[in-house]
Order: structure tokens, then C-alpha cells, then sequence
């Protein structure tokens, strides 16, 4: 065989790395998980005002099959915690549940969003 039958070697196994690489990422997924009228992680009483609109996420995230956070699973609950955080809310309303997931050869991510108006309410003691 001459010189010119080896020229497409090398591009071809650039391809075809390529290929692998490209076979083992996916878009980025979005999963709708469902959606409530009223949410929290604390004892409430009455509802007394809706207010701004809100975002919380909890996610978990991978390097090369390496954890770079703890626990290993996204969590709803946190999710939710972190958007009441960001305001002086106490409840979710209107809220709507999602998951992403990017998946890729290098780096891998799963969220739990939630997105919803916060609002007050009069906290109750817990019943004992």
C-alpha cells in the first residue's frame, strides 16, 4: 500500500473520537414534575399576602465521574428552601416542579427547580 492509503488514518480517528464523545452527551433535559397550589417545609396557619415570583434549585454535580457535592441526589425540599430564602416568604404558591439533567462525558448535573410567588403566612406552634 502507498503513502496516500494511510493520509485518512489519522482524520478518521479524529472523527471517530469525535463521534464517541458526541454519542455520550445529550441536550439538556428538562423534566416537568408537576405543580401545587400552596408548599412549605414549615408549619403554617393562614395565607396573608402573595409576593414576588421566585426560583430555587438544589443540584448535584459531577466531574469525570468524580462528586463535587454532597448528598448525591437533588432535593425537592431544598429546592424549596433555598427559594424561600431568597425572600421573606413562608409558603410557595403557584408553584411548578422541574428537573435538569445535562449529561455529558466530562460533567454530568442534576437540579430540582421550583419556581412560584412566596408568601406570608401566620406560622402556628407544632400540635403535640
Amino acid at each position: 500500500m502507498a503513502w496516500r492509503d494511510y493520509r485518512s488514518i489519522p482524520l478518521t480517528c479524529v472523527l471517530l473520537l469525535l463521534g464517541l464523545l458526541a454519542g455520550c452527551a445529550s441536550p439538556i433535559l428538562e423534566i416537568h414534575m408537576g405543580h401545587f397550589t400552596v408548599g412549605s417545609t414549615k408549619n403554617v396557619g393562614q395565607l396573608a399576602q402573595k409576593g414576588e415570583r421566585v426560583q430555587g434549585k438544589d443540584c448535584f454535580r459531577m466531574v469525570l465521574f468524580i462528586p463535587l457535592s454532597w448528598p448525591p441526589q437533588p432535593s425537592f425540599k431544598w429546592a424549596i428552601d433555598d427559594a424561600l430564602e431568597k425572600t421573606n416568604g413562608d409558603v410557595l404558591v403557584e408553584a411548578v416542579l422541574s428537573k435538569r439533567v445535562i449529561f455529558t462525558f466530562i460533567y454530568n448535573e442534576v437540579c430540582d427547580m421550583v419556581e412560584a410567588y412566596a408568601a406570608r403566612a401566620e406560622l402556628r406552634a407544632p400540635q403535640q
